[in-house]
């Protein structure tokens, strides 16, 4: 009776579990207040999960990559008794280390928290279209342009969308019923929308990238999926017809036009070197910021200038800084180089860049070896690749809105004790 008693109450909490994961999982790609209310959810699905966690403690240990996710928040706390500002430190990213204990339960079950997430990201997009049509109070931009909804940078919004499709396009051709495969097909719909509005031309190309990785990886699947051809060629077709309507809504030849004149602007050889003006533009400022992060590498190689020490390390950098190299460009002395990567290299060093390095590598290596094992995460190599090369152009691990989900594609990767393709064909 007692045994009884107890497997009911376990049934209870892994249902309560998977009820408050959903739910956050919903909230966090929305931003603002939700981003919060999901952050106290996911530490009450961190909460309930420990259990399993401590009972798979050994098969937690043994993955490197986890332990060196933990290593480099750790330097990152550390890193504040030695910095030249700890006033400034950014260090709310580490509220995305509560993705970790909460996703292991659900390793093995890639529906799980794909879809809530999907959810999530379809939200976001339908208040993107609310304030793009002028429907929502207090945007933050005017109706004219597309609208970040509850979040207010647009380029991360784009970052959990093109996430959003990667992932689907795959679970979409490994589900068994229509209902379900329709209801994917939405969000996959509402995803593109997503990604679309925000105008952000990095978080395009990631998307395009994965897709093209994706159509790739699939071949492998071929006799399995073969069944799926409709299925396929709908979101071929709504892809394609998602691309018209936005290429007669938007110029995007605008936006080419605008990036090659960024390019053009401090690469030309026409310009004299004194001219400042050819970096103040939004690629010209990451030219800057890698240059300065370099040097500024280069100033403490080891453990850094510590946390919070990026604005007043990029002041110093631009006194000393040649002309030719930007000094007096506007925004150049920020908290935020906007790139993972430089802001690791100035607040932890070298021993911070090498475990970046060694997280990239080892989570980009496992989440491939999972999508051989099953069909349903074929798109999470290709979302995890996307994630690093956004991450060259966006710092990702400075506030919880993105480093919640580099920590669940990161535990998303770890291998499953089980193969989920035969287990769980479904999900």
């Amino acid at each position: 009776m007692a045994s009884r008693t107890l497997s009911d109450l376990r049934r209870y909490a892994s249902h309560l579990h998977i009820g408050c994961l959903a739910v956050a999982l919903v909230l966090l790609p929305m931003g603002g207040l939700t981003d919060t209310w999901g952050l106290i959810l996911l530490g009450l699905a961190a909460v309930m999960a420990l259990p399993e966690c401590i009972s798979r403690w050994r098969f937690l240990a043994a993955r490197p990559t986890l332990l060196l996710w933990l290593a480099w928040w750790a330097l990152a706390f550390v890193s504040i008794t030695w910095s030249t500002d700890p006033s400034q430190a950014m260090q709310q990213g580490g509220w995305g280390l509560l993705a970790v204990p909460a996703m292991v339960p659900v390793i093995d079950r890639p529906r799980w928290w794909i879809l809530p997430l999907a959810v999530g990201v379809a939200a976001q997009a339908v208040i993107q279209v609310l304030g793009w049509h002028g429907l929502v109070e207090d945007s933050p931009y005017p109706p004219s342009v597309a609208t970040g909804g509850l979040y207010s940078y647009l380029p991360l919004v784009g970052l959990w969308a093109a996430t959003s499709m990667v992932l689907l396009c795959p679970l979409l051709v490994s589900l068994r019923t229509s209902v379900w495969r329709a209801i994917v097909l939405l969000l996959i719909v509402a995803a593109a929308i997503s990604l679309l509005l925000t105008m952000n031309r990095t978080s395009w190309i990631i998307a395009g990238i994965g897709l093209i990785l994706i159509a790739i990886r699939s071949i492998r699947f071929l006799p399995r999926i073969k069944r799926q051809w409709p299925w396929i060629g709908c979101i071929l077709i709504v892809l394609a017809a998602t691309l018209v309507a936005a290429f007669t809504q938007f110029d995007f030849s605008k936006r080419a036009a605008h990036t090659h004149r960024d390019v053009e602007s401090f690469t030309t050889t026409d310009l004299s070197p004194q001219d400042v003006g050819r970096f103040d533009s939004s690629i010209g400022r990451r030219v800057l910021w890698w240059h300065a992060g370099w040097e500024l590498l280069g100033d403490r190689p080891f453990i850094g200038h510590g946390a919070g020490s990026i604005a007043r390390s990029l002041a110093t950098k631009e006194a000393e800084m040649p002309s030719q190299w930007g000094a007096g460009v506007t925004d150049f002395i920020t908290s935020n180089p906007h790139a993972s990567l430089v802001a690791t290299a100035i607040e932890q060093g070298g021993l911070g860049v090498l475990l970046l390095l060694a997280i990239a590598i080892g989570v980009a290596v496992g989440a491939w070896r999972r999508g051989r094992t099953c069909a349903a995460l074929i798109g999470l190599g290709p979302a995890w690749i996307g994630l690093l090369l956004f991450s060259l152009t966006h710092a990702v691990l400075l506030e919880p809105y993105t480093s919640v989900l580099v920590s669940i594609l990161l535990v998303a990767a770890l291998p499953s004790k089980e193969d989920p393709a035969k287990v769980h064909p479904a999900q």
